[in-house]
């Protein structure tokens, strides 16, 4: 495979906003089924087919001004040129009958966010060349683009930030990947095969990483990955041009990678790399290695890295490549080469091209890897330590004794398999061995219980048939012991056989647990949404409840209220009739001793012509005839004030409660009336449930609730009318107790058909009913378990058989 580094950069991404001043509209171009109009600074295309080479709105100058272009469906090719440096496009909107979109359709445009309709197969070179503003792209995966030769591309000039793909990767090969120049990747969701985690992609699982972006600056490894592809850090642009991250400095390999898998392209070397994977295999530390160096693998893995002269060892048994000195190493001119004692495996294409005339293995050799001699042109001698067990594929090819080779280690394998064999046959024949004493001394044991039951026996002959029951099953153990034994024979033959098959189903299982994993996140989401639902529909009937609670809780408060205004109201009055007869015997008073009114006494004139001493006099003359009158109560006039305000300020009460009593009846009036209203629709309600659930329970017949006539629903009582099968119709007396009881049922489970409440104890309701009718009461009650829970306390036996957990209850 040849390489040509290729320095091309591709970007973009589209999005579009519009408004600009207006622009006549343009003239339609009738070269073709496809027309096109301009209103403002918007474009819209229509029509069937393809846009004729004679629309290029670049070189026009009424349209190279538009900033939105909107394309309607039944248009299927852009052509060449079409937008070509309309420099203020900034949106465009294709449609999903679009197949191809050709050369230079969007070059040198404004444009930052383009999504690419899954009905675009094939698109031209430079389609957004010079789209400097472009940062997404969404694309179908298996889009066709010319390859990028002579850094041809679809974008080119600056990287995007990121590229999604709309529909399914079918291979890393798919040409979308290399076309646009991006710095991050998203796979469709709904993709079977791969999957994106911080720009890179990944397989499905996300154990290995696969594919870095071109121009990736970061590579923030996945926590799960446990692979990394050597091919991951170079992009494929066709016709054999691969290129290497370009602007990927540093490189951290994290603790859980264990396999650096090299498959086509080695590890670029013009990164840092920074190991903090102590799982890394033999295998992978060597594939680093050949990339970072000596010194620096030294730093990084001090503990696994080791040198023994030229050579590089790995973990003490794996002999790594050469790295920085490999090239000069084939040019040398070695007569012999020494691999150090130690060693248990020669890679993979080690000494590939090498000089040596002669191979000295160590006696520690274990495994040589395909091509590891291959074409060491001068090589006659080697030595097969008896640790070897494995040449790869052409370890020999192209050297003077590699068919020597072959048939000598062919006879050495011959020899080795045949010991190899006897070694197998003699660890059957141990662990056979093994088992024998296992089950002798099992055997013994069994023997001196058979001993002691037997003396047991003689001992207690009232327990001979226990005694000889246990010896059966001794013997028993005895012959099944024996059987396990060829059992186990069997069974190390068939495991053998299995385990050469053993990675196909660990292949599959694999599989199978990614499917469940991916279904139990499903099942996960859907039992999220379906609680979401239950605590919604719960809160709904909470507050339901709360505000039928809350209602009824007022009417009792204002009942309460009432009451209290009334027994106030009471006391008011009372005290009222006592002030008004307190102030009555005050006039009277005034009229007996004074014969005075209260308003005559108030209009009294005062002569204020007489003089002082004339008015002393008088006073004391007036005294003196008070005196000879006898006593006078002379708080009157101030208890008479006093009492006058206090009726005021009863009446201002009394006028407020008899107010206050108005709205309550009012109040008590609409509640009566809003509850004979729902009392009414719910009676009716529990009628038809009543006799549906009658019905049901009697395997037939009819039952009704009547209310007795009343005026008022609210004080009218309830007749219980029940028909069971082969009876006339009447009244719950005339019925005996069984079917008394059962209509009972029928009822309280009508009623709990209506509003179920979430939980339920029954005490011994179905104590009267027969055995035919426990099992029907049972029956029903089960149909009623969807929405209650129920406790039942029974005696009977047909209840207990269907509950779902019994609890026996004893009295001491």
């Amino acid at each position: 495979m040849s390489k040509k580094i290729i320095g091309s950069v591709m970007t973009g991404a589209l999005v579009l906003s519009l408004i600009a001043p207006a622009v006549p509209a343009a003239p339609v171009d009738a070269a073709g089924k496809v027309t096109y109009k301009v209103k403002g600074t918007t474009l819209t295309i229509s029509g069937k087919g393809e846009m004729p080479k004679s629309m290029v709105f670049g070189k026009k100058s009424k349209t190279k001004n538009i900033k939105k272009v909107v394309i309607k469906k039944g248009v299927t090719t852009i052509s060449k040129n079409a937008f070509k440096n309309c420099k203020k496009l900034k949106k465009v909107q294709l449609p999903s009958t679009l197949k191809k979109i050709s050369g230079y359709a969007f070059y040198n445009t404004a444009l930052t966010n383009v999504t690419i309709p899954n009905s675009v197969k094939y698109i031209g070179n430079y389609s957004f060349y010079k789209c400097k503003k472009l940062k997404k792209v969404s694309t179908p995966a298996d889009l066709y683009a010319y390859n990028r030769v002579d850094e041809k591309g679809v974008i080119n000039d600056t990287p995007l930030e990121q590229l999604t793909f709309t529909s399914a990767i079918k291979s890393l090969n798919d040409i979308s990947l290399n076309q646009f120049d991006t710095r991050a990747y998203v796979v469709n969701k709904n993709d079977k095969n791969f999957s994106s985690y911080k720009g890179a992609i990944y397989n499905k699982k996300g154990d290995t990483l696969m594919y870095l972006a071109l121009y990736a600056k970061q590579a923030e490894v996945k926590p799960s990955c446990e692979s990394i592809l050597t091919s991951a850090f170079t992009n494929d642009l066709g016709d054999d041009n691969y290129v290497p991250v370009k602007e990927l400095k540093e490189f951290t390999i994290p603790a859980g990678v264990k396999n650096i898998v090299e498959d086509g392209e080695p590890l670029p070397a013009g990164i840092q790399y920074s190991v903090l994977s102590k799982d890394l295999t033999k295998e992978s530390v060597a594939v680093l290695f050949g990339t970072i160096g000596e010194k620096e693998a030294m730093r990084q893995m001090p503990e696994r890295i080791s040198f023994a002269g030229d050579y590089v060892v790995i973990d003490k048994t794996y002999l790594a490549k050469f790295a920085d000195k490999a090239d000069a190493k084939k040019k040398a001119e070695e007569e012999t080469l020494q691999i150090p004692e130690g060693i248990e495996t020669i890679p993979d294409e080690m000494f590939r091209d090498f000089n040596m005339k002669e191979v000295k293995l160590p006696s520690t050799i274990k495994t040589i890897g395909a091509n590891a001699f291959y074409n060491c042109k001068k090589l006659m001698k080697i030595n097969f330590p008896a640790s070897l067990k494995e040449i790869g594929k052409d370890a020999f090819y192209w050297t003077e004794i590699g068919d020597c080779i072959s048939k000598e280690w062919q006879a050495k394998k011959d020899t080795f398999y045949t010991s190899f064999t006897e070694y197998e046959k003699k660890q059957k024949e141990e662990q056979a061995k093994e088992q024998v004493k296992l089950l002798s001394v099992k055997l013994d044991e069994e023997r001196e219980k058979q001993v002691e039951l037997q003396e047991k026996i003689s001992q207690n002959r009232l327990e001979v048939s226990s005694f000889q029951q246990k010896n059966n099953y001794v013997a028993e153990n005895i012959h099944r012991i024996e059987e396990s034994l060829h059992d186990l024979e069997t069974e190390y033959n068939k495991l053998m056989q299995e385990q050469k098959n053993s990675d196909d189903t660990v292949s599959e299982m694999e599989q199978a647990i990614a499917g469940y994993e991916e279904k139990n996140k499903q099942l996960q989401e859907e039992i999220v949404r379906l609680t979401k639902e239950i605590e919604e529909e719960s809160k709904q009937k909470e507050e339901m409840m709360a505000s039928q609670k809350d209602i009824f809780e007022k009417r009792d408060a204002l009942m309460n209220h009432m009451s209290e205004l009334d027994k106030e109201s009471f006391r008011l009055e009372s005290r009222k009739q006592n002030i008004e007869e307190k102030m009555e015997a005050k006039v009277n008073h005034m009229w007996n001793e004074y014969e005075l009114t209260y308003r005559s006494a108030k209009e009294i004139d005062i002569d204020h012509s007489i003089s002082y001493t004339r008015m002393k006099a008088n006073v004391t003359d007036t005294k003196n005839k008070i005196r000879g009158l006898g006593d006078v109560n002379v708080n009157a006039i101030e208890d008479f004030k006093s009492v006058s305000e206090r009726y005021t300020l009863l009446k201002t009460q009394h006028d407020d409660l008899i107010e206050s009593e108005d709205a309550l009846k009012k109040i008590i009036a609409d509640l009566d009336e809003e509850m004979r209203k729902q009392f009414t629709e719910k009676f009716a309600d529990i009628q038809k449930q009543f006799d549906k659930v009658f019905r049901e329970l009697f395997g037939g017949g009819k039952g009704t609730l009547e209310l007795v006539e009343e005026e008022d629903v609210l004080e009218a009582g309830i007749t219980i009318n029940a028909q069971p099968p082969g009876k006339k119709l009447g009244n719950m007396m005339q019925l005996s107790g069984g079917e008394k009881a059962l209509t009972a049922i029928a009822l309280l489970f009508a009623i709990q058909n209506l509003k179920p409440s979430p939980f339920c104890l029954l005490d011994e309701i179905e104590a009267a009913l027969d055995d035919s009718n426990v099992k029907r009461n049972a029956k029903y009650l089960h149909k009623l378990t969807k929405n209650t829970q129920f406790i039942v306390i029974t005696h009977r036996k047909g209840t207990m058989e269907a509950a779902d957990v019994l609890y026996g209850i004893t009295m001491q």
